[in-house]
């Protein structure tokens, strides 16, 4: 099944190291919150922020801030004319437009009574996410590389970049759009994949968000995909 991102001009390169960080993170996230869940089969969403606040832990520092500037630099440095126009694009649009050819194919599938399950599904994994994120956000009012380092400048034409930048709201939703349309959907897992991972390192390639930034989005948003699966009706606070 071709899932990807329209328009793209090319895609973005993710190294390989940062795929197998991804998804270390995403795995990792639905185990932690799927025992926690054994542990709180009541528990609210405020009281799982709580806990993926201490999971995710402090932005980086020292030898690890360095790490995350070195990878904001070689992303930076590899930028190219058909890899930016797809970091721009997905700037603007790659919370939600990537995911449309799968959701389409999926109604196409099982049809539009026995899809609306599964689209609520998603709607409540998209906002337990966000609740999960955003106050972690909060909580570190990270500044992003491309107001702190000048050897990093923002790409032009990207223009989200308001908030803190620990952990990625772009990536935080991607990978929650991943794992639940390849449940949804498991032929298309792979291709999801793909997708999430564009989504996220082109916040990397942009310069909005350091690779911890997108690594603990992965985990966030494995942590709400996963309690939205296993709570279907469990409140979502606003954030």
């Amino acid at each position: 099944m071709q899932l990807a991102p329209a328009p793209v001009s090319a895609p973005i390169p993710v190294p390989r190291d940062v795929q197998a960080q991804l998804a270390g993170a995403v795995e990792r996230g639905v185990r932690e919150t799927a025992d926690w869940l054994e542990a709180h089969p009541r528990g609210t969403v405020e009281q799982l922020t709580q806990h993926v606040m201490q999971r995710v832990g402090d932005p980086p520092t020292g030898v690890a801030l360095a790490q995350d500037h070195a990878a904001s630099v070689a992303a930076v440095a590899a930028r190219a004319p058909g890899p930016d126009a797809t970091a721009v694009h997905l700037d603007s649009h790659g919370l939600a437009e990537p995911w449309q050819p799968t959701v389409d194919a999926y109604v196409a599938r099982v049809g539009a009574d026995q899809a609306r399950a599964g689209l609520r599904l998603l709607e409540h994994a998209r906002a337990v996410t966000t609740a999960l994120t955003f106050p972690v956000k909060d909580a570190h009012a990270r500044e992003r590389p491309f107001r702190v380092h000048a050897d990093t400048p923002l790409l032009e034409g990207v223009t989200h970049v308001r908030g803190g930048s620990f952990p990625s709201g772009h990536e935080s939703t991607a990978f929650t759009h991943e794992l639940v349309l390849a449940k949804l959907m498991p032929d298309a897992a792979a291709a999801a994949r793909d997708v999430a991972e564009q989504v996220s390192f082109s916040r990397v390639h942009a310069a909005a968000h350091y690779l911890s930034d997108i690594v603990s989005g992965a985990y966030i948003g494995a942590a709400g995909a996963t309690f939205a699966a296993a709570r279907p009706d469990a409140s979502v606070p606003d954030v």
